[in-house]
């Protein structure tokens, strides 16, 4: 039986093997077979990056002033009063199983993601409100989230089901934390893809980076790869996972990115298409057509009327990331958890932790009933669309210490939005002459 200290210092060094800041290899470029203009309307004029076009970058160093200025290119391009309008087209391999719950039906491997944001003046204030449309390539609507500068709307999709959200609600996270969540400007995803890279400075040995003329525009073009500490064994997955390849195009005219894919990597080093988001249009500063603003203020009013009924019934309970019961067997006490991480670029994971500890105490059963794994895009009003949402069933040990990991697919969500991570656990300890303890923990994120 290992002591505390060693137990405690164990599970530190799972938790930092896991979340280790990723590591790049040797790679080369293998973008031949990929499609990446964009089929549509992009308005803004090119700006010179100064990206030499006869060498190929391979430092971070050499890499982070060019993606910097294609970040002010980009903000520059989306910071323009009135309507921001992106098309993508998104590919996902994992998208969790729905079959007989709630959320059957909302989500698809292949799905097209129509979003309008609005924006009141050249400092990317946003105000205007937010649309945005999740479909399959037939046109078969998954999502819908309507949601107008006066906070009128919400996730049509989920009030028409009786739900306020897949999972977790502004009660859960606690006004204060709600309120910080809500986006006031409008932000370049190439922000987060600068943070990623940062930090994993000290492990980056090698990455590929160069531009190109694709159709009548000047691409970057960054191919790169991701290794964890070690192989990391999920039960969704087939074999460990090792990490992540990636390819990564963005316009030099725009800052936009104009594809995206990432190849999860098993243990044998085979390779799967994990996700993939190529940009169909792309358009700022424009006039939301009079057809789709019927379709805005149509499903903006359904959602409120919706709101009226599914709100009036809620009784939900602010909940906590965390909970302790002192003295559960003797002197020892009981701890239950909920968190999430971000490691990758199209992946999160959720833990529940549950131990006895001070001393460490065996019990009968310890472990959890149910965990829910979420990603949600949250509007300047606090409307939300789920990306993704997984649930898993009820493990146990016989044990002093019980972690559960369920990886959950992510994604960068539509320009203006706040990306929210979701964890939800309900714990479960089960111990002789000990009350059964069912404690509930949720956890949020925010980037």
């Amino acid at each position: 039986m290992f002591k505390s200290q060693f137990k405690n210092a164990a599970c530190l060094f799972v938790i930092s093997l896991l979340f280790a800041v990723i590591s790049l290899t040797n790679i080369s470029p293998t973008f031949a077979h990929s499609t990446v203009s964009p089929k549509g309307n992009i308005t803004q004029p090119v700006d010179e990056v100064g990206v030499p076009t006869d060498q190929m970058i391979t430092t971070l160093k050499d890499l982070l002033p060019v993606l910097q200025e294609l970040e002010a290119i980009n903000l520059s391009f989306h910071r323009q009063p009135g309507w921001v309008h992106t098309i993508t087209e998104d590919y996902s391999a994992f998208i969790g199983e729905h079959d007989g719950k709630a959320t059957a039906g909302m989500f698809d491997h292949w799905e097209i993601i129509d979003s309008w944001t609005g924006v009141l003046d050249d400092g990317g204030t946003l105000g205007l409100g937010s649309y945005t449309i999740t479909s399959t390539r037939d046109g078969r609507r998954l999502q819908v989230v309507a949601g107008d500068g006066f906070g009128r709307g919400g996730n049509l999709t989920l009030l028409q089901r009786g739900l306020q959200d897949a999972f977790g609600t502004p009660e859960d996270e606690g006004a204060q934390a709600w309120q910080a969540s809500l986006p006031t400007v409008i932000t370049s995803q190439m922000t987060d893809y600068i943070k990623k890279l940062i930090a994993s400075e000290k492990n980056l040995h090698e990455l590929a980076s160069w531009t190109e003329t694709e159709g009548d525009q000047a691409v970057l073009r960054i191919s790169r790869q991701t290794r964890y500490a070690q192989a990391i064994k999920f039960d969704e997955y087939p074999q460990p996972v090792v990490g992540f390849n990636y390819e990564d195009t963005i316009s030099l005219k725009t800052g936009d990115f104009i594809l995206r894919k990432a190849f999860l990597v098993y243990e044998d080093d085979s390779e799967i298409l994990y996700f993939s988001r190529e940009l169909k249009l792309s358009e700022a500063g424009v006039s939301m057509p009079q057809e789709t603003m019927k379709s805005f203020q149509a499903d903006i009013d359904a959602a409120e009327e919706l709101k009226k009924i599914i709100l009036d019934k809620n009784t939900m309970v602010p909940m906590v990331s965390s909970q302790t019961y002192y003295h559960y067997v003797g002197q020892s006490t009981a701890y239950a958890s909920s968190s999430n991480n971000v490691p990758d670029d199209f992946q999160m994971f959720c833990v529940g932790i549950s131990k006895i500890y001070d001393p460490p105490q065996v019990i009968n059963v310890i472990g959890g009933r149910w965990m829910g794994c979420t990603q949600k895009c949250r509007d300047q009003y606090g409307n939300d669309i789920t990306q993704y949402t997984r649930t898993t069933d009820g493990w146990s040990s016989t044990s002093s210490y019980y972690e559960k990991w369920t990886p959950n697919s992510w994604r960068p969500c539509p320009t203006g939005q706040t990306s929210i991570q979701v964890t939800q656990t309900t714990h479960e300890f089960n111990h002789t002459g000990s009350a059964n303890w069912l404690p509930y923990t949720d956890y949020f994120s925010y980037q």
